[in-house]
Order: structure tokens, then sequence, then C-alpha cells
């Protein structure tokens, strides 16, 4: 479908060219033919050729005023087939950006009934696939965090209970005291690490160690606005 556009524009171009050309010929031969058949006749020689004269003029004004219109048409027509070419492939490049950062509810909208209209349902089709998946498997950590909240709350509490038992205890010595503190804030620190996989927007990989890679949290759990503000 896009070939038959260009074709269709080039073709145009080329034919406004021809019949210019070919009537330019045309009119100059109509020139050329009365200049070899002028009378001899000395009195009207010269009216004979000041109205020459005067008919080559009117003609050469005449193929310069349709050159213009042609060569400006010849722009028009140019500016057309880039916008058919340029303007679909930005939006596809943008498109491809959006992907790579795992923007996937970006969408692109071509009407053109050609092959980047279909380019662009391709890339649409995809990216709904990426969301929809995305979407299941945000679905899947919530309720995971969900689970693990619940089953280490449970168990933290207890351990809590007994931490604050021990500290009340006078017969604890104070470098126990202070290991009892150190355990208490470790256990704040994973409950707050736990309660934060339930505030996970989006999920986004970190490496570990060489060859394993962990969910990093802290951007996994951004607020949208930030991320919005980081699209161009």
């Amino acid at each position: 479908m896009l070939r038959r556009k260009l074709l269709i524009h080039f073709g145009l171009v080329v034919a406004l060219f021809v019949v210019t050309a070919s009537v330019a010929i045309w009119l100059l031969g109509g020139v050329l033919y009365d200049a070899r058949h002028l009378d001899t006749d000395a009195v009207s020689l010269v009216h004979q050729i000041n109205a020459l004269t005067l008919h080559f003029r009117n003609i050469v004004v005449l193929l310069a005023v349709a050159f213009l219109l042609v060569i400006n048409i010849s722009i028009i027509v140019v500016l057309r087939i880039s916008s058919l070419i340029l303007k679909p492939v930005e939006q596809l490049q943008r498109a491809t950006r959006e992907l790579g950062q795992e923007h996937f509810d970006y969408r692109v909208k071509i009407e053109q009934n050609d092959e980047f209209q279909e380019l662009a349902s391709a890339y649409n089709k995809l990216a709904e696939d990426l969301q929809v998946s995305e979407a299941r498997k945000m679905e899947v950590l919530s309720q995971t965090a969900v689970m693990i909240n619940h089953e280490l709350n449970n168990a933290m509490a207890v351990i809590q209970l007994q931490l604050q038992r021990l500290g009340r205890d006078p017969a604890i010595s104070p470098e126990t005291t202070a290991k009892l503190r150190d355990i208490e804030q470790s256990l704040q620190k994973m409950t707050k690490t736990v309660q934060s996989l339930k505030n996970v927007r989006r999920i986004v990989l970190t490496d570990y160690v060489p060859g394993l890679k962990m969910l990093d949290l802290e951007k996994s759990t951004a607020i949208d606005a930030e991320l919005a503000s980081s699209r161009p």
C-alpha cells in the first residue's frame, strides 16, 4: 500500500514535467515554424517579426509560470511523501524508546492505511500484551507480599514481645541489652521491607551478584508521577 502511494505521487510529478515539457516543445515548434514561413515583403516583414517576437515573449512568460507551478506542486508532493514516511517513523522511534523504558501504556496512533499502520497496530498489540503480563506479575507479587506480611508479622510480633520482656529483666547485662536492641532494629527493618512490597508500582531489577538479579525495592516503589516525569 505504501509503495502504491509513493508510485502515485512520483507518477504525478513525472507526468506534470512530461506534459509541461511537451507543451513547451509544441509551442516553441510553432514559433520556429512561423519564423521559417515569414513573408519576404519588406513592409510586412517588420510587422511579422514584431508579432513573432511578442508571441515568443508571451510563450516564454507562460512557460516560466507553468514551470514555477510544476516546481511548486512537485515540492508539495515531495513534502507529502516525506510526511508519509518521516512522521510515522518518528512515532515508531518514540514508541520504541517508551517500550525500552517499560512504559507499556504508550500507544502509537497512525492512520494511513499502509504498512506503517500495520507496524503501529503490531506495536500496540505487543505493548498491550506486555502491559497485561506486567499487571499479572504485579498482582502475583502483591498477593505474595500480603501473604509474607501476614506470616512474618505474626512471627515478628511474638519475637518483639519476647524482646520487650527480656529488656525489662534487671538481671541481663548492658551488653545483652545492646544486642537485644540490635535485634529489635533488624526486626523493624524487616517489617518495613515486607510492607514496602505492597507498594510496588512496577518490577525493576538490579544486579545482586554477577549472574543474579534481585528486585530494586526503592525504584519499584517509586510513585507514578516520578515515572511519568522521566518521559520525553
